[in-house]
Parts: structure tokens; C-alpha cells; sequence
């Protein structure tokens, strides 16, 4: 009886573990969706669908629809994803050998944004003035989603008129505008962008500082080109007044001390341009007729007394022109076979000072003329040794030049003991300002013109091997007291 009881038992327990390994059946259906935007039931192409349980992850076509063939019975998450939208799920059930339907409806990202912030807090505060021509804007924004801002900011002058861009998407909180005008109050704004929407902070001001009274004014060659500045004799202001394509040189303030002609190839050929003694407002004057000559860098060009007309050389012939552009009238002819190289006009002698240059720059004569334009003198004649100017005394009657007193001439132009002389136009005497004791040995004076009060002179002083650094100095007409003021500078006006 034990043994039956023993091999029931065994029979039970091999007929229970055979039941609990049988394989219940896959049973499949099929998945269609649809992604679309909830504003306007748009076909969403491109969102990513994905499942979990994990099935396979799939893009939506052109009409924002995907499907998964052969998806195992049962119930899943469906989740669709596109960069802008958020992201939106729903669940499904699947059941055997039916096809289940999904529509995931996307909200853009920008329906849930929140705008950035106002930008405050502006630096210089609102309505600072006496700022300089270069200032570093500043201020401060947040956004209550804690997206990533941007910024654009807007720059304007005459309150919302004549605005620029002048940063674009920029991601710090301040910003460097240089180049301003003195005397003007410039007004600006920052706009804050999240990438969907943006925020206009409120229209802030500040005023540049009037332009400094800057005596004096010379070109400096730097980064391959002449450019013109404007300084103090202490150096301790100094502004750089022209920076366009091309050299700009020979700087000559009008008698009024408001605007600054000066000479530039920033196109091919040779020009006149005017300018406000603070570099600002620049205008071509000469058109039809450019400025021309042996050496460009060498021409010299000159103010009417009244401020009105400028006076220039064009090869043989000697113009007028208005400070408009307007009114080219040619004043006079050059003697034959020579050019006119430089031009100084005398208000109070009513006489025009000419230097005029023959096939090379050893070559000059120097002549006086009437307003109008007839030769009345001759004030200096040719003689071995390079020459240049002239330029006029306050009177009227005494005139600067320069001369290589060696008498020097070779092919490359080079000068060797070039003095400062005067001349009286009254006695015809002339005085050797440079005379020995007062120049260095070996150096050259050169682009002499007087003080506005007549009184000094100042010119330029270099080595005679015409590679060595240029430095602006003055001196009393008697030549003692030189001193420097700018090194590295030619072409010196003071006014």
C-alpha cells in the first residue's frame, strides 16, 4: 500500500511541471498614427515617434503619419517629439489581428513661453552726459523660463530717427560702441530674444562730451597708411580723426578753426575732402578735376581767407573750388613745361603764394600771384638743391620755405642739410632759421608754418637718410629753443 501511495504521488507532481512549460501564443495587431500641430491640424513631418514598452522608433512622413506592422497585442505609451514643439504622449491598446488608431496633436513651444524679461538697469544710467566717443553700453535682463537670451542692440541719434543695428545676438549683457561724435546725445535700446519671442527694454540716452579745443593737427603713417590726427601739446589728448580705405595726409584747419581739408587716394586718384575738426561729417570736394603733381605726398593745397574756397594744384594748372564742390574755376596757368606743387593764400597780403616744380623735385620756383590769379613776382629761383614750400607770416610779409642748403641732387630725391629760411617779401632778405648751431648735423628741417600767434614755428626734423622716424618740433623764429612735441608725425598745422 506505501508503494502505491509513492507512485500516485510522482505521477501528480510530473503531470503538474508538464502543465506550468507550456508556450502561450504571440498575439499581434497593427499600430497607425498621426502627428499633427494642435493650432491648426498641420501634418507635423519629421517627429519622432517612439514606444514603450520598446518597439522600434520611426519618423513621420509628409502627411505627419507613421505605422508599425506585426506590433505585439497590448497597451503602449506613444511618444512624439520635434524640435519647437512640446513634446506629447498618449496611449494605445493593441489588440490580435486589428489595427489600432493614435493622433498626437503638438503644441508649439512658443505657446508656453514666457516672454523674456524687460532689460533694465541700463549703464551709463539714463541721460548721462560728458561721456567719450567710446562707451561700453551695459544692462541687465532675466527670463522666467531660463532660456538663453540674446540681444540685439539699437542705436540711435535724433531720438527713434536714423537708428542702427549695431550688435546682433549677442550673448553678454554689455557691448563697446566706438567711433562717436562729440556734441551729440545719442539714444539707444536693447531687445532681448529666448529664441521665440522678444522684449524691448525702454529707449535710454547719453551725450558725448564737446570735442576738445585741439591745437594742433598732423599725419602719422600707422598700419601701412597716413591718417590725421588732432592732439594737445601735452599729449595727454590725442584723437585720431580719419581712418577710411586709402592714406589720408596734409591736414590745413580753415581760418575759422571749424573744419579740417586735408588730401586722400581713397579711391585711384587724388582728392580733396573736408571734414569737422572733430573728424566727423567728411565730404568729398574735387570731382571733375583731381589733385595732381610730381609727388602727391608733397602737394600742398590752401584755405581761402574767408574759409569759403580752397585753393589746389592739378598738374600745369592752379584751381579754385568752393568748400560745397561747387564753383571749379581755374585761377592760373602754370609757366611752360613746369607744374604747380603748392599753394598758400594771404588774407591780409590779398596775394597767393605758389610753388611750381619742372621735370623733377629739384626743380622749383616759388611766385607770388594776385588773387585772381596773375603772376606778380617771382620769390625764389631754382638753384641746385631741393626746395619746398611757401607759407605765408600772419602780416603777409614775410614767407617760410625750406632749401637744401648742401645742394644735394640725386635720382631718389634725397636731401641732406635742408634749413628753414624767411624771406621779407618787402627787402627781399633771408634769414637762416636753421642756421648752424640750431639744427643737428645730419638732419633735415622740413613742412615748416608759424604759430597762430607768429611767434614759433613748427616743422618737422629727420635724419638725412630718408628712412629714419619723423618728429614734430617748434622752435622761436630766431631758431633757438627747439623743442619736440609729436614723434613720428609729419605735416603739422597749428591753428
Amino acid at each position: 500500500m506505501k508503494k502505491t501511495h509513492t507512485l500516485l504521488f510522482a505521477y501528480l507532481l510530473l503531470f503538474s511541471a508538464c502543465r506550468e512549460e507550456q508556450i502561450q501564443p504571440q498575439l499581434f495587431g497593427s499600430l497607425v498614427g498621426t502627428v499633427l500641430a494642435m493650432e491648426d491640424n498641420i501634418a507635423i513631418v519629421g517627429a519622432t515617434v517612439s514606444t514603450n514598452p520598446p518597439t522600434s522608433s520611426l519618423q513621420t512622413d509628409e502627411l505627419g503619419r507613421f505605422t508599425i506592422d506585426q506590433i505585439e497585442a497590448g497597451t503602449y505609451t506613444i511618444r512624439a517629439e520635434k524640435e519647437g514643439f512640446v513634446t506629447e504622449i498618449e496611449n494605445v491598446t493593441v489588440f490580435q489581428d486589428q489595427t489600432a488608431n493614435v493622433i498626437l496633436r503638438l503644441i508649439p513651444e512658443s505657446a508656453v513661453n514666457s516672454a523674456p524679461g524687460i532689460p533694465e538697469n541700463p549703464v551709463p544710467f539714463n541721460g548721462s552726459t560728458d561721456l567719450e566717443t567710446e562707451v561700453t553700453l551695459g544692462w541687465n535682463a532675466v527670463d522666467a523660463n531660463e532660456d538663453e537670451l540674446t540681444y540685439d542692440i539699437i542705436l540711435c541719434t535724433s531720438n527713434t530717427a536714423d537708428c542702427d543695428t549695431v550688435a546682433q545676438d549677442i550673448f553678454e549683457k554689455s557691448y563697446t560702441v566706438q567711433g562717436l561724435t562729440h556734441s551729440t546725445t545719442y539714444f539707444w535700446q536693447v531687445r532681448a530674444k529666448d529664441g521665440f519671442t522678444s522684449t524691448n527694454s525702454n529707449l535710454w540716452s547719453f551725450t558725448v562730451r564737446e570735442f576738445p579745443d585741439l591745437r594742433y593737427v598732423y599725419a602719422k603713417r600707422q598700419n601701412n597708411k597716413y591718417d590725421i590726427f588732432a592732439s594737445d601739446a601735452e599729449q595727454s589728448q590725442t584723437v585720431q580723426l580719419t581712418n577710411a580705405a586709402g592714406d589720408s595726409w596734409r591736414p590745413r584747419m580753415n581760418p575759422q578753426r571749424t573744419k579740417i581739408a586735408f588730401l586722400s587716394n581713397m579711391g585711384i586718384e587724388t582728392h580733396l575732402y573736408v571734414m569737422n575738426r572733430d573728424g566727423s561729417g567728411r565730404t568729398r570736394v574735387t570731382d571733375a578735376v583731381p589733385v595732381s603733381g610730381i609727388n602727391p605726398l608733397e602737394l600742398g593745397f590752401t584755405w581761402s581767407p574767408n574759409g569759403a574756397d580752397l585753393v589746389y594744384p592739378a598738374g600745369h594748372e592752379l584751381y579754385k573750388i568752393g568748400v560745397d564742390g561747387v564753383g571749379l574755376e581755374k585761377i592760373a596757368d602754370a609757366p611752360d613745361g613746369t607744374m604747380f606743387a603748392e599753394a598758400d593764400w594771404s588774407g591780409a597780403a590779398q596775394r597767393i603764394a605758389v610753388r611750381t616744380t619742372g621735370s623733377n623735385v629739384y626743380e622749383s620756383d616759388m611766385f607770388l600771384l594776385s588773387e585772381e590769379g596773375v603772376f606778380l613776382q617771382q620769390i625764389y629761383a631754382d638753384i641746385p638743391g631741393r626746395e619746398d614750400g611757401p607759407r605765408f607770416s600772419l602780416d603777409g610779409n614775410s614767407v617760410l620755405y625750406t632749401h637744401d642748403v648742401s645742394g644735394y641732387e640725386a635720382a631718389d630725391g634725397r636731401q641732406l642739410a635742408t634749413h628753414i629760411l624767411l624771406k621779407n617779401l618787402s627787402d627781399n632778405s633771408v634769414f637762416d632759421i636753421s642756421e648752424e648751431g640750431n639744427i643737428l648735423a645730419g638732419t633735415n628741417d622740413l613742412d615748416p608754418c608759424f604759430s597762430p600767434d607768429g611767434a614759433k614755428v613748427i616743422f618737422v626734423n629727420t635724419n638725412n637718410d630718408g628712412i629714419s622716424q619723423r618728429n614734430i618740433l617748434i622752435m622761436d623764429l630766431d631758431g633757438d629753443d627747439r623743442e619736440t612735441l609729436f614723434h613720428d608725425a609729419v605735416m603739422p598745422e597749428w591753428k
